[in-house]
């Protein structure tokens, strides 16, 4: 399955983060972003059972999950790379490219599930999704 990151970095930076990425693949960490799904997914059956699901149950021991975020699309990327994650000292935009095993793919609903179907009206979200 083929993905892509949008990334900005500080234009003093940008040959050293090609040449990074390059060698050392993506690092998971170095992002804004922190979600916790991939340490939910194997025991979802698990948190299901219990009589009274807590804060701390969903939360993993470790604070850097072994992954990154991307996007399905380079629109999508390019939005993070020129905008979201773009600013004055951020200024130099970059797509990464690269393929994953859709087994390791989790979907974060955050970007579009969520506000599609909660605020939205979800008879007419269903095509559109």
């Amino acid at each position: 399955m083929r993905l892509y990151r949008g990334i900005a970095v500080p234009r003093n930076q940008l040959t050293a983060v090609i040449s990074d990425s390059r060698m050392n693949k993506l690092v998971s960490g170095q992002g804004k972003w922190t979600m916790i799904a991939h340490y939910l997914k194997p025991k979802i059956e698990e948190i299901w059972l219990m009589p009274l699901i807590t804060y701390a149950a969903t939360r993993p021991d470790s604070p850097t999950p072994p992954w990154v975020c991307a996007c399905s699309d380079e629109t999508g990327a390019r939005y993070y790379a020129c905008q979201h994650n773009y600013s004055g000292t951020n200024n130099s935009p970059i797509l990464i490219s690269f393929d994953a095993d859709p087994r390791d793919v989790i979907i974060d609903g955050r970007d579009f599930l969520y506000t599609t179907f909660q605020l939205g009206e979800p008879l007419r979200a269903r095509p559109i999704a």
